[in-house]
């Protein structure tokens, strides 16, 4: 487990333009943001606020206008893109609205594609995916393709898939956003039971309240400035 007290990424003065017609569009405006381990961070806004672009500059897909973005200590800026992708691959993982599973492997196969890709061998990749679905309600359906599987289980394999290589944080962009409330909650319950079981810090995007409701804090994202909306302990950036 991450220790605690460490702040597992944050961002100085992010901003991000585009250009439209030789236009500038600022799109986030000077933006900071600490994440401590194990912290469960809500970001909330209105559709087109930018939430799904900070998103993309934390994880290191996107490339910012100004200011710095750390994880685990090394900027972002600094690293080549393979040695981004290898930064991502053990630090960070993403789960989107759509589970963006591949449809030709087996759940089990889906969620070892983390591990395999850092060079575990196989039979171990095997062991750790299972586990990891178990601990997601779902080791009866390991040799399923997504297409047998219901929406909130295929959700769930792209949780387990973000999760077996024990990150340092999760970034999600509204997680059960395409699922009913009753799988929407079934997936919600799992994140929380492995954010406790296994200390990783969540960054979800969401407009659903009642998973906001569930994180340490609430940020919204207005007009390109990130605001903190609510906070269920002391807020890190106040350290």
């Amino acid at each position: 487990m991450i220790d605690s007290h460490r702040w597992v990424m944050q961002c100085q003065e992010l901003s991000k333009s585009y250009i439209e017609s030789n236009v500038e569009v600022k799109v986030l405006n000077n933006i900071s943001l600490k994440v401590r381990a194990g912290e469960k961070i809500a970001i909330i806004g209105t559709s087109g606020s930018g939430k799904t672009t900070l998103l993309n500059l934390l994880g290191g897909l996107d490339d910012l206008s100004q200011g710095s973005i750390e994880v685990m200590g090394a900027d972002w800026a600094s690293m080549t893109e393979n040695k981004r992708a290898l930064w991502r691959n053990k630090y960070l993982g993403f789960v989107y609205q759509f589970h963006h599973l591949l449809a030709e492997f087996t759940a089990i196969e889906n969620v070892s594609m983390p591990l395999l890709i850092r060079g575990i061998g196989k039979v171990e990749a095997r062991q750790r995916s299972k586990i990891i679905l178990s601990q997601v309600g779902l080791a009866h359906r390991c040799e399923h393709k997504p297409s047998a599987l219901s929406g909130g289980e295929r959700q769930r394999v792209a949780i387990a898939r973000a999760l077996v290589a024990h990150p340092a944080c999760v970034l999600m962009d509204e997680p059960t956003g395409n699922l009913d409330c009753f799988a929407a909650e079934a997936v919600l319950d799992t994140l929380l039971g492995l954010n406790v079981e296994f200390g990783i810090s969540f960054i979800i995007v969401t407009h659903d309240s009642s998973v906001a409701s569930k994180m340490d804090r609430i940020l919204s994202l207005e007009h390109g400035v990130l605001l903190e909306k609510n906070s269920n302990n002391k807020s890190p950036q106040a350290d």
